[in-house]
């Protein structure tokens, strides 16, 4: 007897979720002319701010009118690079979406009038990315062993007797996941069961409260943190069934004589104690790139 259906390969429809992602952020790159900076490995050119917009689509790649150069060099084409760019959203314009995406320098040219061009090979996956303001790095489990979340707590709040949105509990459980973390944010993966579940609909502009402990993963370094953050982005994905939340921290918290809650507003919005974790964390995995331990080249 000959089966009239066949079981769907979860690989298949991930790479064609994937190739939608690829094709419909090509064209709202390109319908929004959204500025693309452009970065290169530090030994290709020491130039930090290379932008460009997309000009056209083509099956050889994308050609990207690069604003910010006069010239180019014949040497950077071969050479990879990264793209970072924020879009907005299709059905509400008032909200954005960053990504990144890696490609690579097919030709280097310039237009009669003297415009240079780069001709890049078409992304295979685009990367949600949190608005640049700060280096970010990966926060996994041994950086920060412990999360909690909530809805903004007010001044005076018994943070311990404060039940959590999300906890490390629902991290382990793989319904939670910290992407990423900076000075200035912290970038969260929600599962959508959680978020219905709590009854949750996150929208920009909401407050939230954070409470998380960073860990120096040689265990040099140790420090509870508590802030508060504004939602800035959210990306709900159905088809992943899954919503990341970016948040912007405004504020540091701590706890007075009474264990009670006592909120501090930060200056340019940056948690400036975390900054020797984000540095170490960002060396570590710098060298891990490179693969370059303690004595060399491995």
């Amino acid at each position: 007897m000959c089966a009239l259906w066949t079981k769907s390969n979860p690989d298949e429809e991930v790479a064609a979720r994937n190739r939608r992602l690829v094709r419909d952020t090509i064209e709202d790159i390109l319908d929004q002319r959204a500025k693309l900076r452009i970065s290169f490995d530090s030994h290709v050119t020491n130039i930090k701010e290379i932008t460009g917009v997309l000009a056209k689509v083509g099956g050889s790649g994308l050609a990207v009118e690069v604003s910010s150069l006069k010239s180019a060099s014949k040497s950077w084409e071969g050479m990879g690079v990264s793209c970072y760019f924020r879009v907005r959203d299709r059905e509400d314009p008032e909200h954005s979406h960053f990504f990144t995406f890696k490609s690579r320098v097919e030709s280097v040219s310039v237009s009669p009038a003297g415009l240079v061009y780069f001709l890049l090979t078409p992304p295979e996956t685009m990367e949600h990315a949190q608005q640049r303001r700060s280096v970010r790095v990966g926060a996994g489990p041994a950086r920060l062993p412990a999360v909690m979340v909530w809805r903004e707590l007010p001044q005076g709040a018994n943070v311990a007797g404060t039940p959590p949105l999300f906890s490390t509990q629902d991290r382990d459980q793989g319904r939670l996941k910290v992407d990423n973390i900076s000075t200035c944010g912290i970038r969260l993966v929600v599962q959508n069961a959680l978020l219905t579940e709590k009854g949750l609909k996150p929208a920009q502009g909401e407050r939230y409260s954070l409470y998380f402990k960073a860990m120096e993963e040689q265990e040099e370094m140790e420090k509870a943190f508590l802030a508060n953050a504004l939602l800035r982005n959210v990306f709900y994905d159905p088809q992943a069934g899954e919503t990341a939340l970016g948040l912007e921290f405004v504020d540091t918290g701590a706890l007075d004589k009474e264990r009670k809650l006592v909120w501090k507003p930060l200056r340019d919005n940056v948690l400036p104690e975390i900054n020797a974790f984000i540095f170490k964390w960002n060396l570590l995995d710098f060298y891990r790139d490179k693969r370059v331990d303690e004595g060399g080249l491995s």
